[in-house]
């Protein structure tokens, strides 16, 4: 009888979203803030922010953005004061249809299977979410599709996870103008939230940012998509919401509408995601398909070959001695 192979295998080490892409970005979160004013806007202001023209708005309008991710911690409201602070608020247009705030927030360091939970948790509160956004004009807005107005997104998503290439599909402009961006993953690293309305009220930037990057990071307390639904099912949209929102922002959401009811039109849409597939497996075989990328790079035969590069003033001595004429 043959003896059992009782060597202990290391699990290899879950890969990460940011070493598929090849993308290293630092910090935590991106801001756009478009703004459309009745008087010219600051064209001269501090770091970390980036002024650019952007042509879909009207009149003296601007585009201003971070120019690189910053942290999302307690210094946030001062980095978003330091710009807001220049604007003369009497001149800016607060209703305008056309501007939104834009929040990217850094997946490079989620592993694939935290950021298929990532999306799946945004989308299961995605309605609630838009009614505080603004429901009159951002409900519906083909710049920012919910995925219940737009539900090929899920079968954009289903597509991704069952392609050799995980990411495969996510590349085309179609994702672009979703609430929840996908084509940001492959493009910034990052998960792209568009469906906040125009604003230069520093306080609400502030809380949607957190709250957006609270969603992609408080969800890795769920093993995987199924786990988010279970969770729901189990314990109702609010208990869910608490999860992965700060409960100051649920009671928040809570006057704006039903969350329950609200959370409860995307059940329906969401099952094929969240049980689509064994996550367990599912995430191994990534790890596996992935692994190059972590193991040591072999030291190429042709390179062996080469002699080393002797020191310069080596070989110009050399060169000298050799043409000294003979007596």
């Amino acid at each position: 009888m043959s003896e059992m192979n009782t060597t202990n295998t290391v699990p290899a080490k879950p890969i990460t979203v940011g070493r598929i892409l090849g993308h290293r970005a630092a910090g935590d979160v991106g801001i756009e803030i478009e703004v459309e004013a009745k008087d010219p806007l600051p064209e001269i202001i501090p770091q970390p922010w980036l002024v650019k023209v952007d042509n879909s708005l009207r009149g003296h309008a601007r585009e201003y953005c971070t120019s690189k991710a910053i942290l999302c911690d307690g210094n946030l409201l001062t980095t978003v004061q330091s710009l807001t602070g220049l604007f003369n608020q009497k001149s800016i247009i607060h209703d305008s249809t056309r501007t939104s705030l834009h929040v990217h927030v850094n997946i490079t360091r989620h592993t694939p299977l935290q950021l298929w939970t990532a999306v799946t948790a945004y989308w299961m509160l995605e309605n609630a979410l838009v009614k505080y956004c603004g429901e009159d004009y951002r409900e519906g807005n083909v710049f920012c599709l919910r995925v219940a107005d737009a539900e090929r997104l899920v079968f954009s998503a289903l597509h991704a996870i069952d392609s050799k290439d995980i990411f495969d599909g996510l590349h085309g402009e179609n994702l672009k103008y979703a609430g929840q961006n996908l084509n940001a993953i492959t493009n910034y690293g990052s998960l792209e939230y568009r469906t906040m309305k125009g604003t230069v009220d520093p306080a609400v930037i502030t809380l949607w940012t957190q709250e957006m990057y609270n969603i992609v990071h408080r969800s890795k307390r769920f093993r995987n998509p199924a786990d988010v639904m279970d969770t729901y099912r189990r314990d109702g949209a609010e208990a869910f919401a608490n999860a992965v929102l700060s409960s100051s922002f649920v009671s928040i959401l809570k006057s704006y509408g039903d969350v329950n009811a609200l959370v409860r039109q995307n059940v329906g849409l969401l099952l094929p995601l969240c049980y689509h597939t064994d996550w367990s497996a599912w995430e191994e075989s990534v790890n596996k398909r992935y692994a190059y990328l972590d193991a040591p790079k072999a030291k190429s035969p042709r390179a062996s070959m080469i002699p080393p590069r002797r020191p310069l003033n080596a070989i110009m001595d050399e060169w000298a001695a050799s043409t000294v004429p003979r007596r």
